[in-house]
């Protein structure tokens, strides 16, 4: 399954869970979808606030300087390309640098809302099929089924779930692979800078920077670490139920699904690691190897 396809099943059983008028799932994956709009106002905000103030700190370099000519060839924000000199065209330079910062902060945003949404979706479903779990011959009598038509569908739902999270593995592991890397050396390149630079204002943009770098660790780690918390639930919302009193035939489905549960389920990076609340502190331990390795080489 790609990733548009991912999207469109996930807006396919959103629309099944409102049809279901189960009070308390809707309540459930409204609060849900209130955490995911949070986490990606954070994310817009913070790569807002690092990206702004890089380019304010560049602007008011130019400001203060006496005269253009030292960016003839020290360059200016990026270090972009020119058919023309940079001290004479200033201002196409400021245009061009400041395009790339806003399409810098858009692609940023988009690249990890889209992660962190498809996450916080898998977590999200596994989170109400534990719900429904728990009162399932409710339900069942609810819709005027059978239990054991209801319990096949609860089955289906968690082997659909467990491919989507699968196949969501199988698209994006080496994304998170990337991005654990980049984020350690963006770490620690920050740190560095922020230990040697003796300005204020580039003190500030860099700090900003750590900031960015630091939120996107953990709002990752923490998001993929969900996904495996709300797995593993599985199999207690099921002895959470009324599964004792069931006949023999419902009993085995349970404790097969209960079998299943109890193996990981997760992201990986790449094909190394689980992605889970430690890779978040590996990641800044990682930063800080690199951190002291450069230091030294610096020194």
């Amino acid at each position: 399954m790609k990733i548009p396809h991912m999207f469109e099943h996930a807006m396919k059983h959103e629309r099944n869970i409102f049809k279901s008028r189960d009070l308390e799932l809707i309540i459930c994956y409204q609060e849900q979808v209130k955490y995911g709009r949070r986490v990606n106002l954070s994310q817009f905000l913070v790569t807002t606030l690092s990206t702004s103030t890089f380019a304010v700190t560049a602007l008011l370099d130019v400001y203060w300087a006496a005269d253009m000519s030292k960016y003839e060839k020290e360059p200016f924000m990026h270090d972009l390309w020119f058919p023309f000199r940079r001290e004479t065209h200033m201002n196409w330079v400021i245009f061009f640098n400041l395009f790339m910062i806003v399409q810098g902060t858009c692609f940023n945003t988009a690249t990890q809302a889209t992660l962190i949404n498809l996450m916080i979706y898998s977590s999200s479903r596994l989170k109400l099929l534990g719900l429904k779990l728990r009162k399932f011959d409710a339900i069942a009598s609810q819709n005027g089924r059978d239990i054991l038509e209801t319990v096949h569908d609860l089955i289906f739902e968690h082997q659909d779930l467990l491919s989507f999270v699968e196949s969501l593995n199988v698209r994006i592991k080496y994304v998170l692979l990337m991005e654990f890397i980049l984020n350690e050396l963006g770490l620690a390149s920050g740190i560095i800078q922020l230990i040697v630079i003796d300005t204020t204002s580039y003190m500030v943009s860099v700090v900003t920077i750590i900031i960015l770098q630091l939120f996107q660790i953990f709002v990752i780690a923490w998001t993929a670490n969900e996904i495996t918390i709300q797995g593993a639930k599985i199999a207690d919302s099921v002895m959470a139920s009324n599964w004792v009193e069931q006949p023999t035939n419902i009993k085995k489905l349970f404790l097969i699904m209960v079998m299943r549960a109890q193996r990981p389920l997760g992201l990986t990076a790449g094909p190394f690691f689980n992605m889970n609340a430690n890779t978040a502190v590996s990641t800044v331990k990682a930063a800080y190897t690199y951190l002291t390795f450069m230091m030294n080489n610096y020194n």
